[in-house]
């Protein structure tokens, strides 16, 4: 499967996802998100300054992000690890 499939899949058929993350301790978090946007420019969710989900991602980038989508008795699985950055152009 092409790079350009797996992001239409957890775009269209995997959102909501999970989304890992961790706080200043260490301690892990996972949550679930909307996928707004998936493609070669990046994955797009948003989240709210106010949130504690917010201020983990400024303490500490690294995510994992898993979807999940089952048609039938086939189950697809995406697995992503990687680093946020925020959007200014939102802000």
């Amino acid at each position: 499967m092409k790079v350009k499939e797996i992001l239409n899949l957890l775009e269209t058929k995997m959102s909501p996802s999970v989304i890992a993350s961790t706080d200043v301790t260490g301690q892990p978090h996972a949550r679930f998100i909307h996928i707004g946007l998936a493609n070669e420019k990046g994955i797009f969710f948003m989240t709210s300054p106010t949130t504690r989900f917010y201020n983990q991602l400024q303490a500490n980038p690294n995510i994992a992000i898993t979807g999940m989508y089952q048609e039938e008795y086939l189950i697809q699985v995406i697995r992503i690890e990687g680093k946020i950055r925020e959007n200014s152009r939102i802000r």
